[in-house]
Order: structure tokens, then C-alpha cells, then sequence
């Protein structure tokens, strides 16, 4: 055989060789090229009704992942618990004229928590009959259960911690934080403030310039201060309550702070395109690798975006929605799943293990 034809043939192979690796569906990419986000074809669920009336409307995983909790904002007067298996709803827990957003969920799935605004008190309810099991003789906007669900912790506007015990009410301890310059605003914050266990609540005083403050709820003390440069923070605590994520200063972007020394450490900008929206919110992941990002730019192309929280990359974008973007969203406790309920109040379920490439 000349040398011609064995260069030949080497050259044939070499063909055929690459082309059985592109049929096998593992295509021969050079590994300079960069990673594109996934566009993630997860065929979400069929919409659950939800409550439709509006944005800010918010849902949970119940403990085990197999059935979701939805939740109110205005208008309708029910919380509705979901059966993902069958994706029907399983039953109703019924509400009072003035019972009131933000709905807490406990971490062991037994109670909610609202504010009663004619009896002037958060309410707990039962999740499995839905009745009233405790009312707390204390106004708040602000509050969580901590890890064991024995304990509600409150914050006033005024700065004054509360802590009741959950089945009795009975109040456990009442402290105001350390003051610091000008007049507190709470309510500043517009996303969930305090960190999973409830030992750090955050709190901005008006004005840009003013810092983001970091407070132990057992002493009262400032923690630490973060040069969050916005006036309306947004923020998420991953939940092993190092790190917290802020929105930027032009509400286009997501900080992650180191919450011990108070340092940034790295800048997420949302991808360029789209509309000049806000992000609506963000949150981790309780693995605490991922964060989800809503609203912003590209919210009517990309429901929510997925960022990796050792990088800052993009991971995973999904396909656009017919019936709107989303108002909010949360990941199940395995971390496989995100529920997020659009601005109709319906809800869909995206399972992240999933993905195909599109």
C-alpha cells in the first residue's frame, strides 16, 4: 500500500470516528469553548389555579417535598395546600377578612403564622385543620420560627425583638436592639429578613448611603455592617446564615456578602437585554450551591435564572412562560425543585434534575 492511501485511510477514520461521536450524541467541542446556561426544557407542570389575584402571592414545600403550601397576598381568603404527585389540590385552610401576608410556614410543616390585624396579633395556625391554635398579643411585620418551630421570633418597627412560645403564646423574652443614629425603618427591607435560624435579623435605615445592619436577636447587638449602597435592599440568607444576598444599587444586580467580616464577595450581574426591570427576589438553595434569581431584565424571556454561588455564573435559564414571569419562587429541601408562582397567582413546579438541552 503507498504511503498516499495509509494517509488516506487515517484521514477516513478520523471522519468516521467524529461523526459516531456526534450520532452517540457526544459531539467533539474543543475545550476552549465557553459553557453556555442551560436552557432548561422542563416542561414545568400544568398550572396549578393558585389563588389568582395578583403578584407577591408566595408557596412552599412542605416537609418531604410532596405536597405545596400556597399562600394569599389580596382578595381571596384560603391557603391551599397542593398534592404534587396527582398536581390537584388537596385542601383548603380557610381565612378571616383580616388575616394578612407575610404566611410563615414553621420548618417541621405544623403552623403558619400572619398577622391578625382586628385582633392585633399574629395568629398560628393549624396546617392539618387549619384552625386557630394561639394568638400572640404583639404587632409585627416581621417574623420567623426558629429551627425547632418551638419558638416565634418578632421584630417591631420600633426595634423591639419578641420571642413566644408557639402552642402556648406565652411570651419567652422582649429586648430592644442597640440604638444607632436616626430613626428606625424597618420596612425598608421588602424581602424576608432574618437568617434561617433565626439568631440575625437585618434592618436599613432611610438613605442610600446608610448601611445594611446585621443584629443578633438573642443580644440585641450589631453584628456587623454592610455597605449595601441601595435604598430599597432586597435580601436572602444562605441557610447556614454565612452569607446573605443583597440587591445591587441599580436593583439590576445581586451582591453576596461574607456575613462574619462584613466583606463583598463577588457582584452577580443580571445578563444584558430585555427590560430595565427590578429583580422581584432571590433566594438560595438549601444545599446553599445555587442561587434563584426572578424579575429583572430578561423576565419576560426567562422566568428565573440560576447562578452558581462559587462563581457567579449563570447555570440554567428556563424557556419563557405564556402566562407571565415570576413573582417569586423557592426551592424544595432537597434542593431538586423550584416552585414559582407568576403574576396570574398560578403556580408551576421545575424539576432541576432534569434538564434537556435544547
Amino acid at each position: 500500500m503507498s504511503s498516499f492511501h495509509g494517509w488516506l485511510l487515517v484521514i477516513v477514520g478520523l471522519i468516521l470516528s467524529g461523526r459516531a461521536g456526534i450520532d452517540a450524541g457526544q459531539p467533539n467541542v474543543p475545550a476552549s469553548l465557553p459553557k453556555q446556561p442551560k436552557n432548561l426544557d422542563l416542561a414545568p407542570s400544568p398550572e396549578l389555579p393558585g389563588i389568582n389575584h395578583g403578584a407577591h402571592c408566595t408557596a412552599d414545600f412542605l416537609p418531604g417535598g410532596k405536597s405545596l403550601i400556597s399562600f394569599p397576598c389580596y382578595g381571596t381568603k384560603e391557603i391551599r395546600i397542593w398534592d404534587l404527585k396527582t398536581e390537584t389540590l388537596a385542601r383548603v385552610l380557610p381565612l378571616t377578612d383580616m388575616q394578612f401576608e407575610p404566611f410563615i410556614l414553621s420548618p417541621d410543616g405544623r403552623w403558619v403564622v400572619c398577622r391578625d390585624l382586628r385582633e392585633r396579633e399574629l395568629t398560628i395556625l393549624s396546617v392539618s385543620t387549619g384552625k386557630r391554635s394561639v394568638g400572640i398579643k404583639f404587632t409585627a411585620q416581621l417574623y420567623t420560627f426558629t429551627p425547632d418551630s418551638k419558638t416565634l421570633i418578632a421584630l417591631t418597627n420600633e426595634g423591639v425583638i419578641h420571642k413566644a412560645n408557639v402552642t402556648t403564646g406565652g411570651k419567652e423574652s422582649e429586648f430592644k436592639l442597640a440604638r444607632v443614629k436616626g430613626p428606625y425603618d424597618f420596612f425598608r427591607l421588602v424581602d424576608f429578613p432574618f437568617s434561617a435560624d433565626g439568631t440575625i435579623v437585618a434592618s436599613k435605615l432611610h438613605g442610600y448611603s446608610e448601611p445594611l445592619r446585621l443584629w443578633s436577636t438573642e443580644t440585641g447587638e450589631l453584628l456587623q455592617s454592610l455597605q449595601a449602597n441601595t435604598t430599597y435592599p432586597d435580601l436572602a440568607f444562605s441557610r447556614d446564615g454565612k452569607r446573605i444576598a443583597t440587591t445591587g444599587s441599580d436593583q439590576q444586580q445581586i451582591d453576596l456578602w461574607d456575613v462574619k467580616t462584613g466583606e463583598r464577595i463577588r457582584t452577580i450581574k443580571e445578563p444584558a437585554g430585555g427590560n430595565a426591570n427590578w429583580i422581584t427576589m432571590f433566594s438560595f438553595s438549601p444545599d446553599g450551591k445555587t442561587l434563584v434569581a426572578t424579575g429583572g431584565k430578561l423576565a419576560d424571556l426567562q422566568p428565573f435564572r440560576l447562578y452558581d454561588i462559587a462563581t457567579g455564573k449563570q447555570i440554567a435559564s428556563p424557556k419563557s412562560l405564556d402566562s407571565g414571569w415570576l413573582t417569586s419562587a423557592v426551592f424544595s429541601g432537597d434542593s431538586k425543585k423550584l416552585a414559582g408562582v407568576q403574576r396570574s397567582g398560578a403556580i408551576r413546579i421545575w424539576d432541576l434534575l432534569a434538564p434537556q438541552q435544547k
